[in-house]
């Protein structure tokens, strides 16, 4: 399961969504340990390390940024 992105232009986030009305949004979010959707500047950070030296050493690893909702091993 991948993170969602509170953005105008990500149909996934949007809120006018069909499936958002139905309950849908608000069960992600149960299931979201931070219980919040990304916003934008959420993943500058993580994207400012990546593009660093600071992740020199780091090689073939996935880096979740989804708040919890997908936590390798727990």
């Amino acid at each position: 399961m991948t993170g969602y992105a509170d953005t105008p232009s990500n149909p996934m986030a949007r809120t006018d969504r069909h499936d958002w009305k139905t309950g849908r949004r608000e069960e992600i979010l149960k299931r979201t340990p931070l219980a919040r959707i990304a916003q934008p500047e959420d993943m500058v950070g993580p994207t400012l390390f990546l593009a660093s030296d600071e992740s020199g050493f780091v090689t073939g690893q996935f880096l979740l940024c989804n708040g919890g909702l997908a936590m390798v091993g727990a």
